[in-house]
This record gives C-alpha cells, sequence and structure tokens, in this order.
C-alpha cells in the first residue's frame, strides 16, 4: 500500500509541476492581447457546472486582480492565485484541443500565436 501512495503522491507532484510551469508560461506570455484572467478566471473564477469547484477565497483573489489598474501589483496577485490554483488542483488540464486556422496567400498582416489558436488578434489582417 506505500508503493501505491508514493507513486500516487509522486504523480500528483508530477502533473501540479506541469500545469505550474503552464501557467507561468502563459502568465509571463510577451503578448499584449493575452490577460491571465483568460485563463485563470475561465476555469478558476467562479463556480461552474464543468468542475463544480467552490472556493469564494480564489474568486475574491481573482476579482481582485481583475479590478487592480497597477499591472505589477495585479501581476503579482495573479500569481499568488496561480499558487493557489497548484495547491488546490481542482482541474488536471491533460488534454489541450488545438484549432487551425487556414488563410488565403493574400491576407497579409497575420501573427501566429505562441499557445496556439486562442484569442487571434484577425482586426490586424489586410487583404492584398
Amino acid at each position: 500500500m506505500a508503493n501505491t501512495s508514493t507513486a500516487t503522491t509522486n504523480f500528483n507532484q508530477t502533473v501540479v509541476a506541469l500545469v505550474q510551469k503552464r501557467l507561468e508560461e502563459l502568465l509571463r506570455a510577451p503578448l499584449p492581447h493575452i490577460d491571465p484572467a483568460n485563463y485563470l478566471n475561465v476555469h478558476f473564477g467562479s463556480k461552474t457546472a464543468q468542475f463544480g469547484f467552490d472556493n469564494a477565497a480564489l474568486f475574491s483573489l481573482l476579482a481582485k486582480a481583475d479590478a487592480e489598474p497597477d499591472l505589477d501589483k495585479r501581476a503579482a496577485l495573479y500569481q499568488l492565485a496561480s499558487v493557489q490554483v497548484m495547491k488546490l488542483l481542482p482541474v488536471v488540464p491533460y488534454v489541450w484541443a488545438a484549432g487551425a486556422i487556414a488563410l488565403d496567400s493574400n491576407i497579409k498582416g497575420f501573427v501566429p500565436s505562441p499557445i496556439g489558436t486562442v484569442n487571434e488578434p484577425m482586426a490586424t489582417l489586410s487583404y492584398g
């Protein structure tokens, strides 16, 4: 039984480390249209039927981060929220459904996002 417990603990620690690394990558993404709220709030900003996760303290922390106008303070609040998510681990994102975009060769100005087809800035495209 101890081996099963140790294996489960090791697996959980590995999953936490991988998820934390991915969240940190998202939080540090150097793109102006990427906002931590686009990830953290979608999954952990309120109780949803999808996960059934309910944590008023985390929801409050994310709401505070959303409302913070100072970018450094806002980033610090999102980092605190990210740590809470890692401690609670209410969801294990083991699948990422990739999308695809096809453009005619006459379309100019498309810059693909490093995180896939999420929030693509289509308004910056031109034809010709």
